[in-house]
C-alpha cells in the first residue's frame, strides 16, 4: 500500500509519528510530506519530510495531477487550524477516488479544522465543510463534538490519541527514577494571538505568568518557576524578568529539550501538556482567570479538573494539590490507537462507532 502522509501543525505531526513508527515498511511504501515549519516538526521526531510546495504548485488541478501520477492508495493527515493543505488533499482525493483519513490531536477548536481559510489557498473551490472520508478521534466526547459539526457517525472512528497513548506507555512509571526538586512549571501558549483573550476575557499568557510569580512568592520564594514556551510562541524575556524582580522569584525559560522532574507542579491554561503531565504522574493545575473561557479547557469540559480562577484559588490549590486518579480511563489510554488506525486503513475490519 502506498501511503501519502501529510501534517503541518505540531499537534498533527505528533499524532502521526506513532502511526508511522508502527507501519510495516515491508508491506507499505510511505511518502511523508509537509511544508515550511511542518518540516521542522517532523524532524523533532526523527523523520525527514519532503516539502510538498517544492514539488507541486498548490492549486486544485496540480494537486489532482500529482496524486494521480504518484498513484497513492491512501492519504493520512493530521488536522490544522490555519493551514489548508490537509483540506485540499481531502477534497481532491474524494473527487478522484483515493481514500483519505485524518487523525485528530485535540478536543478544541474543531470547526476551523474542517472549514476553509482562504488566505493560504490558490485556485481553490472554497467550501464551508471540508472533511476526509473518515477521521480518527480520541473518545466519545470528541465524537459528539464532530457530530454536532455535521459529521456522520460512520465517518468517525474512536481510536484514542496516538501521542498520549505512546506517552502513557513510556512515562507513567518512570517518575521513581527522577530527582526530587519541586518547581512550578508553566506551559505557556500564545493565548492572546489565538483567542484575542485580553479583550474577550481580560487576561493573556503574561497576566497568568505574573499571577504564578505572585502566588509562588507568597508561598515559598525558594520555589523555582520554569516557563516552557509553546512551539508557535516567542516569549518576551524582558516581561518575565520584570515579574521575577517584582516578586523576588527565580525563573528559567526552557526549550523543547526540557524534561519534568518528579515533584514538579505543572500549570497551564488550555494546553494539552497538562494532560501529558498528569499521565506521567505529575500534579497539575488548570488556571483560567475567567469562567467564560472554561469551555476551551479539555480538563474542564471532561470534568477531570475544575480550573482555578484567581490568586486565592491558585494559592489554595498549590498548597493542597493531589494527583489526578485514573488518568488512563479518563483519556482512553487503554488500547493502542496506532493499531486501530492501521487496521482500518488496511481494510482488516470496518469500524463504526456505536
Amino acid at each position: 500500500m502506498k501511503i501519502l502522509i501529510y501534517a503541518y501543525d505540531p499537534g498533527g505531526v505528533s499524532v502521526l509519528t506513532p502511526i508511522i513508527e508502527a507501519l510495516d515498511t515491508k508491506k507499505n511504501h510511505l511518502e511523508i510530506y509537509s511544508s515550511e515549519k511542518g518540516l521542522e516538526n517532523f524532524e523533532k521526531f526523527g523523520y525527514k519530510a519532503k516539502q510538498i510546495n517544492k514539488e507541486i504548485f498548490l492549486s486544485y488541478s496540480d494537486i489532482q495531477n500529482w496524486l494521480l501520477e504518484m498513484e497513492f492508495d491512501v492519504i493520512l493527515t493530521g488536522t490544522s487550524s490555519w493551514h489548508n493543505i490537509e483540506k485540499m488533499l481531502w477534497k481532491v482525493a474524494k473527487n478522484i477516488g483515493i481514500k483519505s483519513y485524518a487523525v485528530l490531536d485535540h478536543w478544541l477548536n474543531l470547526s476551523i479544522r474542517f472549514h476553509n481559510n482562504p488566505k493560504e489557498c490558490i485556485d481553490y473551490d472554497y467550501s464551508i465543510n471540508i472533511k476526509p472520508d473518515q477521521i480518527f478521534v480520541m473518545d466519545e466526547y470528541s465524537l459528539n463534538q464532530l457530530e454536532n459539526l455535521g459529521f456522520l457517525k460512520s465517518e468517525i472512528i474512536i481510536s484514542g490519541h496516538p501521542k498520549l497513548f505512546q506517552y502513557y506507555k513510556t512515562n507513567h512509571k518512570l517518575l521513581n527514577n527522577m530527582l526530587d526538586n519541586e518547581r512550578v512549571v508553566f506551559y505557556s501558549e500564545p493565548i492572546e494571538d489565538i483567542y484575542n483573550s485580553k479583550q474577550r476575557w481580560g487576561f493573556d499568557e503574561y497576566s497568568v505568568i505574573e499571577l504564578i510569580f505572585e502566588v509562588v512568592s507568597s508561598i515559598d520564594k525558594n520555589k523555582f518557576v520554569i516557563i516552557k514556551p509553546h512551539p508557535k510562541e516567542k516569549i518576551d524575556d524582558l516581561k518575565i524578568k520584570q515579574y521575577s524582580e517584582k516578586y523576588s522569584v527565580l525563573y528559567e525559560i526552557v526549550d523543547n529539550k526540557f524534561n519534568l522532574k518528579k515533584d514538579d507542579i505543572v500549570v497551564g491554561v488550555f494546553t494539552i501538556a497538562l494532560i501529558e503531565a498528569a499521565i506521567s504522574g505529575h500534579k497539575v493545575i488548570n488556571i483560567i482567570p475567567c469562567e467564560e473561557a472554561f469551555k476551551y479547557s479539555v480538563l474542564a469540559l471532561k470534568k477531570v479538573l475544575i480550573p482555578v480562577i484567581n490568586k486565592k484559588e491558585l494559592d489554595d490549590k498549590i498548597r493542597t494539590l493531589k494527583l489526578i486518579e485514573n488518568i488512563a480511563g479518563k483519556f482512553n489510554l487503554n488500547s493502542n490507537p496506532a493499531s486501530i488506525i492501521i487496521n482500518v486503513m488496511e481494510g482488516k475490519y470496518e469500524y463504526f462507532s456505536n
